[in-house]
């Protein structure tokens, strides 16, 4: 491996830019990123222009090239399980956006070709590495609510009526839900139990951009509880039946309560408030934070490699991560509760020394 992760870009869609935005600027210390690549290669040229990547390579050559050491698949969710199968077998690390792949069996093929292959999977949600959740675990651990008690997660997104948000996204709860459940997993510990009520109570909608009518396989409402090791008990709520986004996670304490405004974003406020106090905290870097956004996970995963140890946003977190929502469909099905069987390692926070080395300073 060269001194920097020699990093492919592998789907140049929407959420490309983010990621290539912060990779060749802020977080590019420990990361080059060598090349994109797109079933549209001109797209992929207009990446690659964009952000000043010299090679533009199909799929195909970006898994045959060894000077590539890690790709990060944005490719859409009902893709991930085949093209991050490719990576992983070529002999490639691979960071991917969640969800990790859309069956359980799926999942378990990623995780044991990678380790077949002496490869490492890393992927979204990596929010967690932010300033935002930092700050809401520091004020957990120090006390400032109190012991924790109950938790709730609410995820709207307003595109009911679009097609392409539930055939491609696979709905709210696996397209934004490993945000809030990786957040939460990572406060109070692994999913043990989950229950959960997800009717498909809308089986047609009508698109709203083409009028097209389609219709739904999987439920785009649901809501869960879950139980988490440390005893704490959380519901979360999503759905794109409603209007608008309105994002949160709520923790409530023996003495008080804390409000992180946006699990799917890094630098985000976060609030607390006690019979004493109200306050708000704006995490930034004066506090010893990272809030550089989408690119952080992919960083993190290079100083791993480095340093010869797994991302801390691991494919073993996105596998269960993947189990627990997977089971709140389950558990609608079958009317009774989900025990849960993989386990997620405790969070690590960043150290000092470990962020220099991400921001190169």
């Amino acid at each position: 491996m060269t001194q920097r992760l020699r990093v492919g870009i592998l789907g140049c869609g929407a959420i490309a830019p983010a990621y290539l935005k912060n990779l060749t600027g802020d977080l590019s210390a420990l990361v080059e990123i060598a090349a994109c690549a797109d079933l549209d290669l001109d797209l992929a040229r207009k990446r690659a222009e964009e952000f000043r990547v010299d090679n533009v390579v199909t799929a195909e050559e970006m898994l045959s090239d060894a000077g590539i050491d890690l790709v990060v698949n944005l490719t859409p969710a009902p893709a991930h399980f085949k093209t991050s199968l490719q990576v992983l077998q070529a002999g490639k690390h691979l960071f991917t956006e969640k969800p990790l792949c859309l069956t359980l069996e799926e999942g378990r093929e990623l995780l044991d070709t990678a380790e077949r292959n002496n490869v490492q999977i890393g992927g979204a949600a990596d929010t967690f590495l932010g300033g935002s959740f930092h700050s809401c675990s520091k004020l957990v651990q120090e006390g400032a609510i109190g012991f924790p008690v109950v938790a709730h997660a609410l995820i709207t997104v307003g595109t009911f009526d679009s097609m392409r948000y539930h055939k491609v996204f696979s709905g709210s709860l696996l397209d934004l839900g490993p945000y809030y459940i990786t957040a939460m997993i990572m406060l109070f510990g692994s999913v043990k139990r989950v229950s959960g009520i997800a009717d498909v109570r809308f089986p047609e909608k009508v698109d709203g951009q083409s009028g097209e009518r389609f219709s739904l396989d999987r439920a785009s409402t649901a809501v869960a509880s879950l139980s988490f090791e440390s005893g704490v008990v959380a519901t979360v709520i999503a759905t794109e039946d409603v209007h608008n986004y309105f994002p949160s996670v709520e923790v409530f304490g023996r003495t008080g309560r804390m409000k992180l405004s946006d699990a799917n974003m890094y630098g985000e406020k976060v609030s607390v408030e006690t019979n004493q106090e109200k306050r708000s905290i704006n995490p930034s870097s004066n506090d010893g934070y990272i809030s550089k956004g989408r690119g952080l996970g992919v960083a993190e995963m290079a100083l791993a490699l480095k340093d010869g140890r797994s991302p801390r946003a691991s494919g073993a977190l996105m596998y269960h991560v993947l189990e627990a929502m997977l089971a709140v469909y389950e558990s609608s099905k079958s009317g009774v509760s989900m025990t849960i069987e993989s386990r997620a390692e405790p969070f690590r926070p960043l150290q000092d020394s470990e962020l220099k080395s991400i921001l190169g300073t």
